[in-house]
């Protein structure tokens, strides 16, 4: 009897122990799938869930020029559209970067997100367009 309950309770253990890491990035990106979902929507949503000041870094050829959006000044991105890529990268468990682009425009802009006191937050963008 002793030797059974030994095996059990090391079999729950092992199970309990050994995916964890896995599980918790598939958790880290089903929350992260379901933020946004409600991000693309629902504008309100996307102000509240934006640090501000907003920056945005623009890229060219003769480099990088910094700017920064404030929260009154901010205007709702559309995600969706006819030609619309999107493409997530994964940095970490709790950063990501959205790719956004439209086919056959040059347009793309990197949107970085990052889950931070137990909410994802879109951090700031990278605009690498034509």
């Amino acid at each position: 009897m002793k030797i059974i309950t030994f095996i059990c309770i090391i079999s729950v253990v092992s199970l309990n122990t050994f995916p964890q890491s896995s599980n918790k990035r598939e958790m880290f990106a089903t929350s992260f799938n379901v933020f946004f979902e409600k991000f693309k929507k629902d504008s309100t949503f996307q102000i509240s869930s934006t640090i501000y000041p907003f920056k945005v870094i623009d890229v060219d050829d003769e480099g990088n020029i910094t700017r920064f959006i404030q929260k009154k000044d901010w205007k709702y991105i559309s995600f969706e559209g006819k030609n619309v890529l999107l493409k997530q990268v994964w940095f970490s468990k709790t950063k990501v970067d959205v790719q956004f682009s439209i086919q056959d425009t040059g347009i793309l802009v990197d949107h970085f997100f990052e889950y931070r006191n137990g909410k994802w937050w879109h951090v700031y963008a990278k605009n690498q367009s034509d």
